[in-house]
């Protein structure tokens, strides 16, 4: 007999790494490899406003994932992606987009690469939350769907997976 935990793991299918850690793991291999690529552009004022605005992006990534994954465990639900869940958080960050933490690695992954100058960290945290958007969400989001229905249902419709603005 499957338990609950191994449905969820069995609809995720094989992604055994945590989709943040793709992402942000994704980033710092184009960062490694632009810095040993080339050097250039250091010490300059655009390089300069570059790296203060990355940091304060990875910065807020990172806060914003924190706050998820607090605000997860308050409402009794685990934040690692392969772990059952038996209702959906609604509150803190969940209230603008269904993927906080996602969004926040995304954020962070971003912000690092541009903070170091790096183009291929920016194509590779792309690509990295293209992945997450295309097969890692769809799964979870179909999980939900069977485990949670209704609930689910109204909470896809009311909140974007992602963000946008306000109509």
């Amino acid at each position: 007999m499957a338990t609950k935990t191994s449905a969820l793991k069995d609809s995720l299918g094989s992604i055994p790494i945590p989709p943040p850690v793709i992402i942000v793991s994704l980033s710092q291999l184009g960062i490694t490899a632009s810095q040993f690529l080339a050097h250039r552009g250091h010490g300059t004022s655009v390089h300069r406003f570059k790296a203060s605005t990355g940091k304060l992006l990875a910065l807020c990534g990172a806060l914003i994932s924190l706050w998820a994954a607090i605000t997860m465990i308050k409402d009794g639900q685990s934040p690692n992606p392969g772990n059952e869940k038996t209702k959906i958080v609604k509150s803190g960050p969940f209230r603008f987009t269904r993927n906080p933490i996602y969004l926040g690695a995304t954020a962070t992954a971003l912000g690092r690469s541009i903070s170091k100058n790096s183009f291929l960290g920016v194509v590779l945290s792309m690509l990295g939350w293209f992945y997450v958007d295309q097969i890692v969400v769809p799964k979870e989001e179909q999980y939900l769907l069977s485990k949670l229905e209704d609930q689910y249902a109204t909470y896809l419709t009311a909140t974007p997976r992602w963000i946008q603005p306000k109509k």
